[in-house]
């Protein structure tokens, strides 16, 4: 796996969310693409995701669920879900907090 494909969710409200992707893939020495509606013809692998907001004095991240595609079929999901309650954790940044979601992800890929 070379290249990943990200497939842009403009509903996700958090805003570093596609950097944080990117450099999460980077970091694994796989180079990432965006694209919008529709896909580049060669694009293998795909990223879906899909990521939440809490709100605590300020919006944080309290979910996001990624799905890595080859060829249209799944091949991994991995899922960050914050503990709730009094965790300060939940203003970790995003990258804190997913880069081990991302890491997951494409352990089995390496």
């Amino acid at each position: 796996m070379k290249l990943v494909c990200i497939e842009e969710n403009p509903k996700v409200l958090v805003n570093d969310m596609l950097n944080v992707l990117e450099e999460g893939f980077q970091r694994h020495n796989i180079r990432t693409m965006v694209y919008r509606d529709k896909m580049p013809e060669r694009c293998e692998y795909t990223l879906w995701y899909t990521a939440t907001r809490g709100w605590d004095f300020t919006p944080f991240l309290n979910r996001a669920e990624l799905r890595l595609r080859h060829n249209g079929e799944s091949i991994a999901s991995a899922k960050y879900d914050h503990s709730g309650g009094f965790a300060l954790n939940k203003w970790a940044s995003t990258s804190t907090k997913l880069s081990p979601v991302i890491d997951e992800l494409l352990a089995g890929f390496q």
